[in-house]
């Protein structure tokens, strides 16, 4: 996992190690770890409560294998983007979550 605040990353890490999930926590933004990735090595992402910008999308590209997923959660009321290098997204609304919706991208 990849969470760009301190204190959050020491919550995640100890969560982790907590529910005896295998798997690493990185306190970096996502574009800089990808700046530092020299080639794809990631099956999956999560997003959430985030823009979908250009850059974000580029560096979602140089970190994530071929066919990974990336899996969005954002407000329903917001127009969903479409992502470079992504497949455009299943989508899912949630009915006990009125507003909220999960989009599942997968990397071309």
């Amino acid at each position: 996992m990849v969470e760009s605040k301190q204190r959050k990353s020491v919550f995640l890490k100890e969560a982790t190690r907590a529910a005896s999930v295998r798997g690493s926590v990185t306190t970096a933004r996502l574009e800089d770890l990808a700046a530092e990735t020299p080639a794809p090595s990631f099956d999956a992402a999560s997003l959430r409560a985030v823009r979908l910008t250009a850059d974000l999308g580029l560096a979602l590209t140089r970190i994530l294998k071929n066919q990974a997923a990336l899996v969005y959660f954002d407000s329903s009321e917001s127009a969903l983007q479409e992502v470079q290098g992504f497949r455009p997204p299943e989508t899912h609304e949630f009915k006990e979550l009125q507003g909220f919706r999960l989009s599942i991208f997968r990397k071309l």
